[in-house]
């Protein structure tokens, strides 16, 4: 009856304040199911957003971590932080360990925006069969309810080889010894995807164990809960006997953990009355391979918050009850998907910046303007970064490329229960030292358009109004490309025998093979070197530069 409560009482439609048509877009997808249902609809698919450590991320991941965004999750401060540390503040004590202390009313990333990319389209692209995700069979993906550190500390089960695949190593199953090998990656190395549904030529990217990468061993606990362990298999995926009722698995964490050899020092969640700090979600966190899962252990685990996470990182006093207490907690979830997409522009709806969970304080429409002073000068400087790495460039002229200038904001607005959702909207502002300005051009007309400009006045004059949709699809190569056919068939059936060829398979040729981004798989009836065609969604050839 409370996923009933809970659900009829989120599925209001978004304001039609400060509307686009990409914003309208974007809250469709994110759009509550109906009551009683979770993770059901037409269209709500949700959205995934990504923080943004891709100016600086490792060549040797092929997944990246996101954030998988619905309105049927009720966690609030669902975007991993772009300014401070999700630590602070803290006394310097997680309540078993030392820690870089951080104090004050101010130190955190709790009252300051964080800046990010938004993706909608792009995710059919992502996972295989993905128009059937929403059905209750679909399995093809690698889900975390909470931070999970999916891309860099992650061990994967070979079964065929009797052991672990880690960061930097091997760990022999038997016998638990570690061998460091610089070519290991652990699961960060391999191609995202549910690898039990495409195999792990193709998949496991971000799935695996949990990987203590001082001790050079797994520390991903166990419990002995009432419907057994908390992870199903060798390679940590969840325990499905509790996907009748996610909130049985919080339970079986919080009171029946069982630390593994080497980490008995780790006092909490044993019965014995200690809660975790909140990385112990960290080292807790088992996948499973759908949304809807995701989604029921997401908010199992923020529902019973209180019973598990000691509040000591970041320091906070949720029984106050204010928003500026309850939104220090770590709400996103973590997704690893493909570098190839979250790092093309190309792929990116807008670019958002995300207000902390009701900044105003009041409960209602939250505005830019309700950020301090701090934060509002840190927001300037974040778009001033993003500028400067070409991930946005300003002005009207460039509403419709990517990179560009298309910026929507979100706000975080919880309900008379405790439960947040997320609204995209558009809102004019201007930075504290006017360096830039974000406009709303043609507020609550059919061409309603959000973008970055340079500070000044006034912003530049609007261009006619684009063709709908507002996004581009994605560009075409350089017109002097210098490709050449590949069928991908054949060239898969040189590396992996007996195997149908895919969609995957073609960005498995350009992305890997040829490191050159995104695959165009394309239906040639001709070619010539210098002309490049290319269309989506097919798997006849690909063309490798």
């Amino acid at each position: 009856m409370r996923v009933l409560f809970l659900a009829a009482s989120l599925r209001s439609a978004a304001s039609e304040t400060g509307q686009t048509g990409t914003s309208k877009m974007l809250n469709e997808r994110i759009a509550a199911s109906s009551s009683g249902e979770v993770y059901k609809g037409n269209g709500n698919t949700g959205v995934m957003v990504r923080s943004p450590d891709f100016f600086d991320n490792g060549s040797d991941k092929e997944v990246l971590p996101a954030t998988f965004w619905h309105n049927d999750i009720y966690a609030p401060s669902q975007l991993y932080p772009t300014v401070s540390d999700p630590w602070c503040p803290n006394n310097g004590w997680d309540g078993y360990y030392s820690t870089d202390s951080c104090t004050g009313d101010s130190v955190g990333p709790w009252d300051f925006a964080a800046v990010a990319v938004v993706m909608a389209g792009a995710m059919e692209s992502m996972w295989d069969q993905f128009d059937n995700i929403q059905n209750d069979d679909w399995g093809m993906g690698v889900f975390y309810a909470s931070d999970a550190n999916a891309a860099d500390d992650r061990c994967v089960y070979r079964e065929e080889w009797n052991g672990y695949d880690c960061p930097g190593g091997w760990i022999d199953f038997d016998s638990g010894e570690f061998s460091t090998d610089s070519d290991h990656k652990g699961s960060g190395g391999y191609l995202p995807g549910n690898p039990y549904a495409v195999g792990f030529e193709k998949g496991g990217g971000g799935s695996g164990c949990h990987f203590d990468g001082n001790a050079n061993a797994i520390d991903q606990p166990d419990a002995d809960g009432s419907m057994g362990n908390l992870v199903g298999d060798a390679d940590c995926q969840c325990n499905y006997a509790y996907n009748g009722d996610w909130g049985e698995w919080v339970t079986a964490w919080t009171y029946h953990s069982q630390q593994k050899a080497g980490f008995e020092n780790r006092k909490w969640l044993d019965g014995n009355g200690g809660r975790a700090p909140a990385w112990g979600a960290d080292t807790a966190a088992c996948w499973v391979n759908n949304p809807r899962d995701l989604i029921n252990l997401q908010n199992a685990l923020y529902w019973q918050r209180d019973q598990w996470n000691n509040q000591k990182i970041p320091e906070s006093d949720w029984s106050q009850g204010s928003s500026k207490e309850i939104r220090k907690y770590w709400g996103w979830n973590e997704i690893p998907v493909s570098r190839w997409i979250v790092d093309d522009a190309q792929q990116w709806d807008a670019v958002i910046i995300k207000l902390p969970a009701d900044v105003c304080g009041d409960g209602k429409e939250d505005q830019p303007d309700c950020l301090n002073n701090d934060a509002q000068a840190q927001l300037e400087q974040d778009l001033d970064n993003f500028k400067t790495n070409r991930k946005l460039v300003p002005g009207s002229d460039n509403i419709g490329n990517r990179p560009g200038s298309y910026v929507l904001f979100v706000r975080e607005v919880a309900d008379n229960g405790g439960n947040w959702r997320r609204e995209f909207f558009c809102s004019d502002w201007k930075s504290p030292n006017n360096m830039y300005q974000i406009v709303y051009a043609n507020p609550g007309g059919d061409d309603a358009r959000c973008y970055m400009d340079d500070g000044g006045d006034t912003p530049s004059p609007s261009p006619p109004s684009p063709p709908s949709p507002e996004p581009p699809s994605p560009s075409p190569p350089p017109s002097d490309c210098q490709g050449r056919l590949v069928d991908t068939q054949t060239f898969m059936n040189s590396r992996f025998p007996d195997r149908k060829a895919n969609k995957g398979d073609c960005d498995y040729i350009c992305n890997v093979r040829s490191q050159i981004g995104r695959c165009s798989c394309s239906t040639f009836s001709t070619h010539s070197r210098g002309t490049c065609k290319f269309y989506r969604h097919t798997t006849k050839m690909a063309v490798v530069v």
